[in-house]
C-alpha cells in the first residue's frame, strides 16, 4: 500500500474562461486521487517570459494529500491539462489555457527526467510563493530547508530583475476562490 504524501500543486493560466479551467481541473484532480485540503485564494499577475501583450495570468494554489507516486501524480496532472486543450507540445514561453505544476511533494527532494521537485523555479515566482504561504506558510522547501513563508519574504526584498520581472511592489491581486 502506497504512503498517503501531503503535496502542493500550483495552477496558473491565461487564455479562455481560466476559473472555469481551474474548477474542471480540481474537480478531475479530486475525482481521481487528489484529496484537496487547501485552496489559496486567486491571484492575478502579469505575465512572465510570455510573448507581448499576453494577457494577465490567474493563479492560485492547492494542498492536499495523494496516495500514489510522483510520477502517478505528474501523469494525472499532464491528463488534465490535455482534457482541458491545453496542447501535449507546448512552450514554456506561450499564454496557456491551463498549467498544473506540482510543487512540493511531502518532504522529498525528487529529480527525473520527467519531473523535479520542488519545482525549480518556485522559489524564484512570487505568484506560486504567495498563494502557497496563504495556506501552508510553514511548509519547509525540501533541500532548502526554509518555509514558504521565509521563501517569500526574502523574495520580496530582492531586486526586480531577480525575479521573473514582477517587480516588488506589484504584487498579485487577490481574489477569493472557490471551487
Amino acid at each position: 500500500m502506497q504512503i498517503s504524501e501531503k503535496v502542493a500543486i500550483a495552477l496558473g493560466g491565461n487564455t479562455g474562461d481560466v476559473v472555469s479551467n481551474f474548477r474542471k481541473a480540481l474537480k478531475y484532480l479530486s475525482q481521481n486521487g487528489l484529496n484537496i485540503n487547501k485552496f489559496s485564494s486567486l491571484y492575478t499577475t502579469p505575465p512572465v517570459n510570455c510573448e507581448p501583450g499576453a494577457d494577465d495570468f490567474y493563479n492560485c494554489v492547492v494542498s492536499g494529500c495523494w496516495e500514489g507516486t510522483a510520477d502517478d501524480l505528474l501523469n494525472l496532472t499532464q491528463k488534465a491539462e490535455l482534457l482541458l486543450g491545453r496542447p501535449a507540445e507546448h512552450s514554456s514561453f506561450e499564454s496557456r489555457i491551463i498549467d498544473i505544476d506540482i510543487i512540493l511533494f511531502g518532504n522529498k527532494s525528487i529529480k527525473t527526467d520527467r519531473l523535479t521537485v520542488p519545482h525549480t523555479a518556485a522559489q524564484k515566482r512570487l505568484f506560486v510563493l504567495i498563494p502557497l504561504n496563504e495556506i501552508e506558510p510553514l511548509w519547509k522547501f525540501p533541500g532548502i530547508g526554509q518555509t514558504a513563508s521565509v521563501l517569500m519574504e526574502k523574495l520580496k526584498k530582492k531586486e526586480p530583475k531577480t525575479f521573473d520581472k514582477i517587480n516588488s511592489t506589484a504584487e498579485p491581486k487577490r481574489y477569493k476562490f472557490n471551487y
